[in-house]
């Protein structure tokens, strides 16, 4: 924390730079501020050297000093990236001072730990929280100076704070006082900080008004250090006290002299009102004799005043009397005029009347025989509203019949859906479709239910005759029966036909201009099909034939998609297979060149062993290669090994579909190591942060699941990069695990986010790409009773969730 200045305080009585003197002013301020940064720079250097032998030699006491140095120097310095190394270092000695037993330590971690906090969120809450800790371990701990140092930080950081409420200059002063005091009980006193912590005291102390107080600490600091500049603030304190006590004297002087020079002008103000009094006495008993004079001579005109006025009043009365006889003789005449007015006027009124009457009457007659001619017109439109309302919910059920069964892919659905909807725009006691098979030149009952009984789906062979559904496919037209009878015109008879039916419709089934069947209702009333139920149920039979086409379809591409599906799992292995197989011939490599040349090394030894020409530095040399190159066979021995063993793992669950428990941790970690192949030499890093936990489901799925994201990402997320970073991690919520995958590559828009599991989807067609990847990954998830979430946006990499029961 930097020096507390006293210079707004104390401004100097004058200042006089001549104008060249700013810019000579300012280039040192720059070179100061330069020099500032770049001692901070080195400082920060230093204290990082120090940290790394710290650690290195496991000095935990000196790492918590160091880690505390380190916080204090980053939170003093700008930037988001040097406000986390604040906080990191600052929990870090927190986290170390915890371990050890020197609880003053521990203090001093949560003191710097509080005003790093602050410094970074502002919070005083949180850090006051720190402090309490901080304060609860030093009353039972007695180390003056560590007291003084902890004290001394505390007072000034409130001191920094206090703008935030005026009431922490009280807590400001505590604590300086507490260090103050604490400093004097040192064995050995630096008198030089001792008196500038009486300085800071006695500055805090004017701030507050407490003059008192302020120069009381002043002159301490000037008594413990003799040598003090003129601009030192303990002597700026004293130099504005003693002014101050200078103007207070010069104005009680002051007073003094105005308050005797009062005292005078009153006592001679006295004297002056004492004659006037005397004066006014005489004069105030000639004007009470000319008042009595006066208040006579008004009674006497007060009288004569109200005698007029009576006089005045009694003629007023008698002018308003008259005047009132006058207007109530021109009220009376104007009364008489307005009765005879009116009287005209309702004799007018009448004759009015009478001949409204007679229009009246007409028009009411008039008016019934529109009511009559309008409720005809009203019965008709409601026939039309009803037959309107009919035909729209008949358009709106066959709308929502052909998107129900249009989108459905299973037939027993599509039928029941079909039938059901049926029956709600036309009597329908039975319902049967039948489907052409070219093969075995049959027609086949898809659906076939009489009276609310599904029947056996029997073939019908088209050589048979006596089928009406043959009828239709052969003739290629449609039929309506109102009657048995009219059956009798189509085939003498049909074995599919209930005895209870009356009447019936048959429709072809197309596709592509092709008959690929029928469809037929049935009903046990005669004559109840017209135009409109053939027309409806036509329309019925396009939506059936598609419906009948995309199911079709769909059961190819299902199995085409299985097939597809096994060749890309089968295709990732071979890939695992050919990257294991180069990355151990590396090793091997290594291990063969090692054993050749330590045979070529003893067969050297051997010969000068023979030839009695060694020597102890043969001896030495031969020792020293013999052990380099054991170590060098171990270590590319035990590299090809984990290799195996990570690849034979992989390779094993991938070829067996059990459910079992195993380590996931683990088994992650192998098929990493498996995928190593494919990322050597390739400027992308994978993070790791795995927990431990047994987890019981299908080893491969995760094999394969984690093999696709880190293909994709390779493929697709780090296109057109130079560098990428990939983080795998897990962790526990309950009794799920949840797997998180993140990459920081290109990211995806929101259309392509939309379709990524879509099966065949890919934006690398060109590449070769499949689109079966993430398809595979969906499909695994929901096979192991997961649940899968993706975030990404352009350009910011991709994030995968993937939530598993343990």
């Amino acid at each position: 924390m930097p020096k507390i200045s006293l210079i707004k305080y104390f401004p100097p009585d004058k200042y006089y730079f001549p104008k060249y003197y700013f810019l000579i002013i300012f280039l040192t301020f720059c070179f100061l501020n330069i020099d500032a940064k770049a001692q901070c720079n080195e400082a920060i250097d230093s204290l990082l050297v120090k940290q790394s032998i710290y650690l290195k030699n496991n000095k935990r006491t000196e790492l918590v000093y160091n880690s505390i140095a380190l916080s204090e120097a980053y939170s003093q310095t700008k930037g988001r990236n040097n406000e986390k190394k604040a906080e990191n270092y600052a929990l870090q000695a927190l986290q170390i001072s915890e371990t050890l037993e020197n609880r003053l330590m521990l203090a001093k971690a949560y003191i710097n730990h509080g005003i790093v906090m602050y410094d970074l969120e502002n919070n005083l809450a949180l850090s006051e929280k720190d402090f309490e800790k901080a304060l609860k371990i030093l009353e039972t701990q007695k180390d003056e100076q560590i007291l003084t140092s902890i004290y001394e930080k505390l007072g000034k950081f409130y001191y920094k704070v206090r703008y935030l409420n005026r009431d922490l200059l009280s807590k400001t002063v505590d604590y300086l006082r507490k260090a103050f005091e604490s400093m004097k009980n040192q064995a050995k006193v630096n008198q030089k900080d001792l008196a500038d912590l009486a300085e800071d005291i006695a500055e805090v102390y004017y701030e507050m008004g407490d003059d008192k107080n302020a120069f009381e600490f002043a002159k301490k600091s000037s008594e413990l250090e003799a040598q003090k500049t003129d601009f030192s603030k303990s002597v700026l304190i004293k130099q504005a006290f003693d002014k101050k006590q200078a103007n207070d004297a010069w104005f009680w002087a002051v007073g003094v002299f105005l308050l005797i020079v009062f005292a005078l002008f009153i006592f001679v103000l006295f004297l002056w009102v004492a004659q006037s009094r005397q004066t006014n006495l005489a004069l105030q008993e000639q004007r009470n004799k000319l008042a009595d004079q006066k208040s006579e001579i008004e009674n006497k005109n007060q009288e004569i005043e109200i005698r007029m006025h009576e006089i005045q009043l009694k003629n007023d009365e008698i002018q308003f009397a008259n005047e009132n006889l006058i207007t109530k003789n021109k009220q009376i005449d104007r009364q008489n005029r307005e009765i005879i007015l009116k009287q005209y006027e309702l004799d007018t009124n009448n004759r009015e009347l009478l001949e409204k009457k007679d229009e009246l009457e007409l028009r009411n007659e008039e008016i019934q025989a529109q009511k009559e001619t309008l409720e005809v017109a009203t019965k008709q439109l409601e026939e039309q509203n009803h037959d309107l309302d009919k035909a729209r919910q008949n358009i709106e059920i066959l709308t929502k019949i052909g998107q129900t069964i249009t989108s459905s892919l299973d037939y027993e659905h599509i039928f029941s859906t079909l039938y059901t909807y049926i029956k709600q725009l036309m009597p329908a006691d039975g319902f049967a479709i039948t489907k052409y098979n070219a093969e075995t030149n049959e027609l086949i009952y898809k659906h076939r239910q009489i009276l609310g009984q599904n029947l056996p789906l029997m073939p019908i062979d088209l050589d048979q005759k006596e089928s009406l559904a043959v009828w239709v496919l052969k003739n290629n037209r449609d039929c309506k029966i109102n009657t048995p009878k009219e059956r009798d015109l189509y085939v003498q008879s049909d074995d599919t036909w209930h005895d209870s039916f009356q009447s019936a419709v048959y429709l072809r089934l197309e596709n592509e201009g092709k008959t690929i069947g029928t469809i037929s209702v049935y009903c046990t009333e005669p004559y109840i099909y017209d135009y409109t139920h053939t027309e409806m149920l036509r329309t019925l039979a396009t939506y059936t034939s598609i419906a009948l086409k995309n199911a079709e379809t769909y059961k190819i591409l299902d199995a085409a998609q299985a097939q597809l599906v096994e060749s890309e799992k089968m295709a990732a292995l071979g890939n695992l297979v050919a990257g294991v197989a180069h990355e151990i011939n590396t090793p091997i490599g290594i291990c063969v060149t090692a054993s050749s040349r330590l045979d070529s090394k003893t067969k050297e030894f051997t010969d000068l062993m023979n030839n009695n020409l060694m020597k102890k530095k043969d001896l030495t040399d031969f020792l020293a290669t013999n052990e380099e190159g054991m170590r060098i066979l171990l270590t590319n021995l035990r590299r090809a090994a984990d290799l195996v063993q990570g690849f034979k793992r992989v390779a094993v669950e991938h070829s067996s579909e059990v459910e079992r428990t195993f380590e996931l941790k683990d088994y992650l970690q192998e098929t990493i190591m498996a995928l190593k192949p494919e990322f050597k030499n390739k400027p992308f890093n994978i993070h790791l942060d795995l927990v431990e936990v047994d987890i019981n489901s299908y080893a491969s799925a995760f094999s394969q699941i984690v093999t696709n994201l880190m293909m994709n990402s390779m493929i697709h997320g780090f296109k057109g990069k130079e560098t990428g970073n990939i983080e795998l991690k897990t962790s526990v919520k309950g009794k799920n695990v949840i797997l998180s995958y993140k990459d920081d590559g290109n990211g995806m828009t929101p259309e392509v986010m939309a379709r990524i599991y879509e099966p065949f989807f890919t934006t690398n067609r060109e590449g070769g790409g499949s689109g079966l990847g993430m398809n595979i990954v969906y499909n695994l998830v929901q096979k192991i009773n997961g649940k899968i979430q993706v975030e990404s946006e352009l350009g910011k990499g991709v994030l995968f969730l993937i939530e598993i029961p343990i």
